[in-house]
């Protein structure tokens, strides 16, 4: 009986290389993303509710310092309001913020991005 190369592999190998793909697919898309994108992403996912830091760095992939950027330059600009309340840090889009995510969606569809 000839097995083909491929067929060698364990399991656990291809699985292994699966994730690993996987993982640096994720990569590569968040680090190509432009900060206008970026600062889309994060409005659009506190837009669907007041949310904190680790919410929105699962959903968004952005990692744990460059968000405090993001969120600090959002909340400059009057498109975030930081809120505290016992100790728990949560963020909510103000109305500014709901129309930025407005024209952008708007303008992603225009050109059949989302």
């Amino acid at each position: 009986m000839n097995k083909s190369k491929k067929d060698s592999i364990p399991t656990w190998a291809k699985l292994v290389k699966v994730n690993n793909e996987k993982q640096k697919e994720t990569k590569k898309s968040n680090d190509y993303k432009s900060k206008l994108e970026k600062y889309y992403d994060i409005l659009k996912i506190i837009n669907d509710g007041n949310k904190n830091k680790k919410d929105i760095i699962s959903k968004t992939k952005i990692d744990w310092s460059s968000l405090d950027t993001f969120l600090d330059a959002l909340i400059d600009r009057k498109l975030l309001l930081k809120k505290e309340k016992e100790g728990d840090i949560k963020y909510k889009i103000t109305d500014k913020g709901q129309k930025f995510v407005l024209n952008i969606s708007k303008a992603l569809k225009l050109i059949n991005l989302k």
